[in-house]
């Protein structure tokens, strides 16, 4: 008897199909630190509590709202609420997530060994930052459909409360962008007392102009149509990107070995600022005595 007789040939099994846990891996392409960051933080129960209770929060207060309001006063009223949730969540409590950033991987030295790896400390600081600002934004898409209720309200600034929106996460990514830079130091007054000082200013003042007058100047304001605010807006927004920005350098230099050199790049980016708030000076026609 043959050997081919004696053994017929099998066919292979089928390739096993893809397991479940396999569909929401991340990119090899995203930074280590930013994968590490993110599974801990959606996981965490800090940011499943903030989701479920801005969803609640939101459903309940605005069915009382629209049951409250009169039929013209409906859709401001929607407005006030959504600008006041989001507003405490973005510019609170997100950024308050990130004072222990640095610290705790200070505190348990893990510096030194992801430094002592590809992980550099700006990306090391950066994977911390963009974990932080991504859950925000997972918060801004939880809002839409809100807004979609919101526009069929009427007398909706479509433009302007969208563009309100987007300078509130820019802020809460500014925000958070200073908290994990200072994150990195080892006074806990100036650590978390600072943040938690400027954090207790934003809930007063969200407070404040959501439930007065001031939150529909804010909302003309976004409509750009007065070249001064405009220019105004343009300005801070400017000079809150490079707050950030140096923030994130200092908490990079802070982890970092003595080795590298991070003065450069920000002498750098400080002359570019200055020639940033000089252009626009002169676009936008200030007069000297009041910059």
């Amino acid at each position: 008897m043959s050997f081919s007789a004696a053994n017929p040939l099998v066919p292979s099994p089928p390739s096993p199909p893809p397991v479940a846990g396999q569909l929401d891996e991340f990119s090899d392409k995203l930074s280590p630190m930013l994968v590490k960051e993110l599974r801990q933080g959606l996981r965490g129960k800090t940011f499943v509590i903030l989701f479920l209770a801005l969803q609640g929060l939101l459903c309940v207060v605005l069915l009382s709202a629209i049951g409250a309001s009169s039929d013209g006063d409906s859709g401001p009223s929607v407005s006030r609420v959504i600008f006041f949730f989001f507003g405490l969540a973005a510019l609170v409590a997100q950024p308050l997530r990130g004072v222990g950033a640095l610290h705790h991987e200070i505190k348990g030295n893990t510096i030194d060994l992801m430094v002592l790896t590809r992980l550099g400390s700006w990306r090391i600081v950066l994977g911390k930052w963009v974990a932080i600002v991504s859950q925000t934004g997972l918060l801004l898409m939880a809002i839409a459909p809100y807004l979609i209720l919101r526009y069929f309200f009427g007398r909706m600034e479509l433009f302007a409360e969208l563009l309100l929106l987007g300078l509130i996460f820019a802020g809460s990514a500014i925000f958070t962008a200073i908290t994990v830079g200072l994150s990195a130091l080892p006074s806990i007054i100036i650590r978390g007392l600072v943040p938690l000082a400027l954090a207790i200013y934003l809930a007063g003042g969200i407070m404040a102009v959501t439930f007065s007058h001031e939150l529909s100047d804010l909302i003309k304001i976004c409509t750009l149509q007065d070249s001064e605010d405009t220019w105004a807006l343009v300005s801070g927004l400017a000079v809150g990107l490079y707050l950030g920005w140096m923030a994130l350098a200092m908490g990079a230099s802070m982890i970092a070995p003595m080795a590298e050199n991070h003065s450069t790049s920000r002498r750098l980016v400080a002359l570019g600022m200055v020639v940033v708030l000089g252009l626009i000076g002169w676009i936008a026609d200030i007069p000297r005595d009041t910059m």
